[in-house]
């Protein structure tokens, strides 16, 4: 089975035949061409290294307002809870030593913050805000305070199993991965808390099966926890969504810091259901009260998918029918969001976004002539502003790249009714 190193490889940009940590080949994914969506008019706001920029006309179709160097392999983001505040997760990836292995280097990885303008603007307030983070993936806010963590602490998932030092000697002990979830303080940074999900920690323990790596992540209106979990690299051990109850958070952050003899035990609130195509970026709908999430891998031709788990089904019954996708054949896929109109828009390694109304064939935005192109597009989140617009920022990832602080965020701006 292939289908959890498929998605390994494409979930940090790797699309090609070469060695992924010196030990697993990565497939070539194909990508599936789709129909355009061409805007009529073009508006752009492209921001230099500098921090100059240049505006044009207000337009009413989607439009690339900005553009923004100097992250390290930006892999994904969140808004705080106020709006005000967007926050990058930099994962330090590459490929290292004489023979070019691609990993993520230990305790190299940061979070970058930036202030968001009543426009939509970015404005940097630090790149390197938090550092010292060992492949920081998927990055959410939480929603509802626990008795530990406020509302706006920052959930990052940490330590995925693609590691490697800077002579290219792969991380093979899982104990030094540093797998688990970081809770940092939305406004200072500090280090709050972290949920172990490594060999010892409480969350392996709980679900009686290892944890490889956690990407995309989200939270639930009632702040349920949710993360994408990538199995293990020879399909053992299956990839699929990994849910931590609200009512439990503070219990498995104090497990993970307490000795065995003073950990609080039983945890109940862990349950995890398995998926044979590996889960990606994830989001929460309200209003359908489910967990969506895009796959990066699946049977070829088609690559990606779109799947969506109602809340109260979860973990889903493995004795009812497989969940079935509610669109497939995207190609491989690295985040979604929900557009204020309803429609859902995801990043395709294909270097695209593709829209997808409820009814209708998926579309790929054509943004420009000629036609933007993201470079390794990945978890890309979205922001509504007072005027009824939106913002999604793109984290432009480049994960193979050897060059560290050169890569860049984009900014896509949808008109109201979008």
């Amino acid at each position: 089975m292939k289908n959890a190193l498929y998605w390994a490889a494409a979930v940090l940009g790797v699309m090609s035949t070469e060695s992924v940590v010196g030990q697993f080949i990565a497939p070539e994914i194909p990508q599936t061409p789709l129909p355009n969506i061409r805007p009529t008019q073009q508006v752009e706001q492209i921001e230099s290294a500098a921090g100059s920029t240049k505006e044009a006309e207000v337009m009413d179709q989607p439009v690339v307002q900005q553009r923004l160097p100097r992250f390290n392999k930006p892999e994904s983001c969140a808004f705080s809870l106020d709006g005000r505040f967007l926050y990058v997760t930099n994962c330090a990836s590459g490929e290292h030593g004489p023979g070019f292995t691609f990993g993520l280097l230990p305790e190299q990885g940061a979070i970058s913050k930036l202030a968001v303008g009543s426009e939509g603007n970015l404005k940097v307030v630090d790149l390197r805000w938090a550092m010292g983070l060992t492949a920081p993936l998927g990055i959410t806010v939480l929603p509802v305070p626990t008795d530990r963590f406020p509302a706006g602490s920052l959930f990052v998932n940490v330590g995925f199993y693609m590691q490697c030092d800077k002579d290219g000697t792969p991380v093979t002990d899982p104990r030094k991965w540093g797998t688990g979830v970081v809770i940092l303080d939305g406004q200072s940074g500090e280090l709050l808390g972290k949920i172990d999900c490594g060999p010892d920690g409480p969350v392996v323990k709980a679900l009686g099966r290892p944890i490889f790596g956690l990407n995309g992540a989200t939270f639930d209106k009632d702040g349920h926890f949710y993360a994408a979990e990538v199995g293990s690299p020879d399909g053992k051990t299956p990839p699929g969504v990994l849910r931590l109850s609200h009512h439990d958070l503070d219990a498995l952050a104090q497990w993970s810091s307490a000795s065995p003899a003073t950990a609080p035990q039983p945890i109940s609130g862990v349950a995890f259901t398995p998926f044979e195509r590996g889960p990606n970026g994830l989001a929460y709908d309200e209003t359908t009260d489910a967990i969506y999430f895009v796959t990066s891998d699946g049977p070829a031709p088609k690559g990606g998918a779109v799947y969506a788990i109602p809340r109260g089904a979860f973990p889903l019954d493995p004795n009812q029918p497989k969940l079935a996708p509610i669109v497939d054949g995207l190609g491989a896929l690295d985040g979604l969001v929900f557009t204020p109109a309803g429609h859902i828009l995801v990043s395709r390694a294909a270097g695209d976004l593709a829209l997808i109304r409820s009814g209708q064939q998926p579309q790929s935005l054509e943004l420009g002539s000629p036609p933007v192109k993201f470079r390794s597009p990945s978890d890309l989140k979205l922001q509504k502003l007072d005027d009824g617009s939106a913002i999604v920022v793109i984290p432009e990832q480049e994960a193979k790249s050897k060059q560290a602080w050169t890569q860049r965020i984009s900014v896509l701006r949808l008109p109201a009714g979008w």
